[in-house]
């Protein structure tokens, strides 16, 4: 069941958010990014959806920075706010987006699935941001435009082919730029409109949310299948020793010490490189400000990955 909590950015901003699921038992954490039309019954529902495939979900309202407990209708009048709301906050959004993170940190690995806006913030949470295991763009207008950015970790973006907002050969550049990423990125184009994953617009298509819904948890469980360590028994169940804490401290540890090699073969200070790199929000907002400078296409900023994701 969703309820609501209260999470609290690096710069002190205090914002709900809506979270569903137990973290003690989930297998990892998801945040949920909302569209133009505010933290609204469709995107409190998407947190409980994750919680039943087994994550525990968090879900920011990104628009409490500049006006609580907004939810708008699916309507111009509705969309005309909602790109106000979204223009008067989206500077500071990362700061947000990285509370949810830590907040869904409790669970284990985080990945990151937006919508609309949220589909964007995704992207540039990949891109700027790191600790993330993966990341979900549905329809993200913002991915053609900042196609050449680089993206820290695997990525798995929906398009719908009919989407006005989004022409498709905006879809075709950012496919292009991205076909030899690594860590990789993923498209996947569907015959149907903007908002085809939320069934309270007209243009909701349930094949197509299908479709993309199964993909978007085929690619949870893929990312977040590090901190799965092996077992055996003849019923099949996990031993204690491999639940709850255990296994999320062997999780942090196996972060820290990723961190900590990464930052020596770069020649930078050990002490502060992987706090910057595993923590986004609990470092200082000097940090987030580092983070969201490195958000530039470089061909050297490709690293490469240990194996598949």
């Amino acid at each position: 069941m969703t309820h609501m909590i209260k999470i609290e950015a690096e710069d002190g901003h205090t914002l709900e958010a809506a979270v569903a699921g137990d973290p003690d038992t989930a297998r990892g954490g998801v945040v949920v990014l909302q569209e133009i039309f505010g933290l609204n019954e469709h995107i409190r529902d998407l947190p409980r959806r994750f919680a039943e495939a087994g994550y525990y979900a968090v879900a920011p309202a990104m628009f409490d920075r500049a006006e609580p407990g907004v939810e708008l209708d699916y309507n111009a009048a509705g969309k005309e706010r909602g790109i106000a709301l979204k223009n008067a906050v989206d500077a500071d959004a990362l700061f947000d987006v990285s509370a949810a993170i830590r907040a869904a940190a409790a669970a284990g690995p985080v990945s990151v699935v937006g919508f609309c806006w949220g589909g964007s913030l995704a992207w540039r949470a990949a891109t700027c941001l790191n600790g993330i295991a993966g990341a979900v763009s549905y329809y993200g207008g913002e991915l053609p435009s900042k196609a050449g950015l680089v993206a820290h970790c695997p990525v798995l973006a929906h398009f719908g082919e009919r989407d006005q907002t989004i022409p498709m050969e905006g879809v075709k550049t950012f496919i292009k730029a991205q076909v030899d990423a690594d860590p990789a990125v993923i498209s996947h184009i569907y015959d149907a409109d903007h908002g085809f994953n939320c069934d309270a617009r007209g243009q909701f298509d349930a094949s197509a949310a299908e479709m993309a819904w199964e993909r978007t948890l085929a690619f949870l469980d893929r990312v977040s299948r590090l901190v799965r360590l092996p077992f055996h028994s003849e019923d099949n169940k996990k031993p204690p020793a491999l639940t709850g804490g255990f296994v999320l401290s062997v999780w942090r540890a196996l972060r820290r010490a990723t961190a900590v090699v990464r930052s020596l073969s770069e020649g930078r200070p050990r002490r502060g490189a992987w706090r910057s790199r595993t923590s986004p929000g609990r470092s200082t907002g000097r940090t987030l400000r580092r983070h969201q400078s490195a958000c530039a296409p470089r061909a050297s900023a490709r690293r490469p990955t240990s194996g598949s994701w």
